[in-house]
């Protein structure tokens, strides 16, 4: 069945397989990265200011262009799950950005209800994407970076707020560093006031504080980077096997050189409520074992002699006074106070860990609300 949606836009293919709802304007099959994502029921809603571009081959679609299409300088992809508190303020901050790069967001959403397309529906400039199958953050990267125009991606959380030079600021770093491949911001935490978010925000966060110098990494936070999309889908992407220390793979497997810029900065909304902390904790822990069992991160050895992964809440906390104090001198009477606490949030990162390194084990509940 061929349709058209008038005079200046291409005929819309309804007879791939899938379906249109009455609100939807182009129909999408995401492409198959993993069995996660639903081959046949996977929508897209996409309000009518950037029209998308041609599917791959593989990718049954419904296509809407019009004949002038403005050039997209950076494209935007926001992972989203039950992030219906949260997106707007990300979403905000994407439009806030100061510069002339032109851009597009992206919402890759796989939650179980419409509330966040309800909220994105009053951003007319953003594209919606829904999976009903719910997916990894990586695999919703994946699947969002497939899809866009840009000629740079930005991945960004769902809980993440920008500071308004942060793309300026890290497009002017990706092209004046010969070699330089990917850059991300420091990241700050959104509720410092509450303790629990605190211990959760430097267990997680520890190489990215405020004060952190900047400088080339072995490793970058997925929740804020900025590359050129032609390396992202040159390299073996995120794997979408994985819903934590993706991007520690990512980083590991990448080829090019990574870079912390502390001129510019994120905000990050973390978890508050104390059963939520322990529990994401824990799964952070438990991906990290996974990452060790899979022989692709550094401690790999750790698989083989479990034991010793019950000396981690010790190394780990040494580990993330350190880099607080280090990021911010000011910091270390805190440090010092919340040394105990910090231990006991390790001690539950540490249970995941040792979980994850069992083979055969049965993947975890994560806790992700992105």
């Amino acid at each position: 069945m061929i349709r058209k949606t008038g005079p200046n836009i291409a005929p819309i293919d309804c007879c791939g397989g899938g379906y249109i709802r009455p609100d939807c304007v182009m129909l999408r099959r995401p492409p198959r990265l993993t069995g996660q994502i639903h081959p046949r029921k996977a929508s897209v809603l996409i309000n009518p200011v950037r029209p998308a571009p041609p599917s791959p081959r593989n990718v049954n679609s419904c296509n809407i262009r019009a004949k002038s299409s403005p050039k997209v300088d950076v494209s935007f992809v926001i992972p989203s799950y039950n992030s219906q508190d949260t997106i707007a303020g990300t979403i905000n901050s994407i439009d806030s950005q100061a510069g002339s790069l032109s851009r597009e967001i992206v919402v890759v959403d796989s939650s179980p209800h419409t509330l966040v397309r309800e909220v994105v529906s009053r951003y007319p400039q953003v594209r919606y994407i829904h999976n009903p199958v719910r997916l990894y953050p990586g695999q919703a990267r994946n699947l969002g970076a497939r899809i866009v125009e840009g000629e740079y991606l930005a991945f960004i959380d769902s809980d993440i707020t920008l500071q308004e030079n942060w793309l300026v600021r890290l497009y002017s770093r990706l092209i004046s560093i010969p070699g330089l491949k990917a850059v991300g911001g420091i990241i700050f935490n959104a509720n410092p006031d509450k303790t629990s978010s605190t211990i959760l925000y430097w267990i997680e966060f520890s190489e990215f504080l405020p004060g952190s110098r900047s400088g080339f990494r072995s490793f970058l936070s997925s929740s804020n980077l900025l590359l050129r999309k032609e390396d992202f889908l040159k390299s073996p992407r995120f794997d979408p096997s994985f819903a934590m220390s993706e991007d520690m793979l990512f980083s590991r497997f990448f080829s090019g050189r990574l870079y912390l810029d502390n001129t510019t900065s994120t905000c990050h909304r973390h978890r508050t409520e104390r059963k939520d902390v322990l529990d994401h904790l824990k799964n952070l822990g438990f991906w990290a074992g996974r990452l060790r069992l899979a022989g692709k991160g550094r401690g790999s050895f750790l698989s083989k002699v479990r034991w010793l992964s019950l000396m981690l809440p010790f190394f780990r906390t040494l580990v993330v006074i350190k880099r607080v104090i280090r990021a911010d001198p000011r910091q270390f009477l805190k440090a010092v106070t919340f040394l105990p606490l910090v231990f006991g949030g390790s001690c539950y990162w540490a249970a995941g860990f040792y979980n994850g390194l069992k083979p055969k084990q049965k993947k975890a509940t994560d806790s992700l609300e992105k």
